[in-house]
This record gives C-alpha cells, structure tokens and sequence, in this order.
C-alpha cells in the first residue's frame, strides 16, 4: 500500500494536477487493507468467539505458579476485555470417575467448574468436554453452529495437550482457527515452540502482540 500512495504522490508531482488523482490518493489513505496480513491483530467480529479453555482452579493451582503464567493470565484478561461479553466462551474439563459396589461398576462424571480467580469471567456462558478436545462436546459444536460462528479463537492450558487438541478439532469442524501463544500456558517455553510450529503448518493462525 505504501509503495502505490508513493508512485501516486510522484505522478501528481511530475504531471499536471488531476482532481482523480486526489481522490485515488484519500482513497489509499483511507480504505483498510481488503486482507490482513497473517498474524495481524484485529478486533473480533460477529462470526468470531474467544474460548478460554481448562483455566480452573484444579489445574491453575499446579500449572500457574510461575511468572509465565501469571503474564499469560494477564494476556488472557486483555483478550476478554477487547471482545464482546457475547463472544466469550469458558470450556472446562469434567472427569470420569469408576465406584465398585455389590451394585456392579458405576461411572460417574465430576465436574469442577471453579475458574481461576484471577481470570476475569464476562458471563455464565460454560460448556463441560470429557476429552482434550473441546469440539469433542457437542452442545459446544451446536452453540457455535447456531450463532453463525466462523473463527474460533483458543487460549488457556494446557498448550501442548487439550489447546493443541482443541485448535486441530475446530479445523477439522471447518472454523477458522486463531490462537495468541502469549496468552497459551505451557509445559515449558520450548515445548510451546515446537507446538506453534506443528500448529502453524496444520493451519491455526498465530497472533503475536
């Protein structure tokens, strides 16, 4: 864009001035890019939701000690706070659980749906998932569907587990797939690394701030 708004300019300079000309140039100026480029930052529209994954207290307690979590916290609350309360989706992880009794085996399934309290939490819009991924729900599935939904942004723990797992499943559902690596808690840095490669050459779109 800037090389045309300079070969413009030179023309207007080198020939007679032409009312077009002006009218080219504030047209440059002012009309945004018809496509962004890859890993630009840009605000959430309609068709797009922020789903923050696995951040409860039952696993933060064990994976969210160190420094690097509490910045990546902190990267997940300036997302939350740059979309629409509408747009943000908590996923958290139920478990199963097995009881013998004389009755016979029995399964039952635990939710914990305490959410870290330094997360902030914008409505009560939560689904449960019983596996890494989170499209693997399928009241998660049917919301999205329902709302037209076509990008889907993923941030939370664990990076190389159930975020990976989630990322490859919203492809494999046909949404577009976005995740921010600042705002991903990992097992450590170089395990997140090597995970946003894999991402990357799968198709996720990575933002960097």
């Amino acid at each position: 864009m800037l090389h045309n708004i300079s070969s413009l300019i030179i023309r207007m300079i080198s020939k007679k001035f032409k009312p077009g000309n002006l009218l080219q140039l504030v047209l440059l100026l002012c009309l945004p890019a018809a496509h962004p480029a890859v890993g630009q930052d840009s605000e959430f529209q309609d068709s797009s939701f922020l789903m923050i994954l696995d951040m409860q207290e039952f696993y933060t307690s064990v994976h969210c000690t160190d420094s690097a979590s509490e910045n990546a916290i902190r990267a997940m609350n300036t997302l939350i706070e740059r979309t629409s309360p509408d747009q943000v989706i908590y996923v958290t992880s139920a478990s199963l659980s097995l009881s013998l009794s004389w009755k016979g085996i029995r399964v039952d399934t635990v939710y914990r749906h305490s959410l870290d309290k330094r997360l902030k939490v914008v409505n009560e819009r939560l689904f449960d998932k019983t596996s890494g991924n989170a499209f693997s729900s399928g009241a998660l599935t049917a919301f999205l569907t329902a709302k037209g939904a076509k990008e889907i942004t993923v941030v939370g723990l664990m990076a190389e587990k159930c975020v990976k797992q989630s990322l490859l499943g919203g492809l494999e559902k046909g949404f577009r797939m976005v995740t921010y690596p600042e705002a991903l808690i990992a097992k450590d840095g170089k395990s997140k690394q090597k995970t946003m490669i894999r991402l990357a050459k799968k198709g996720v779109r990575l933002v960097y701030r």
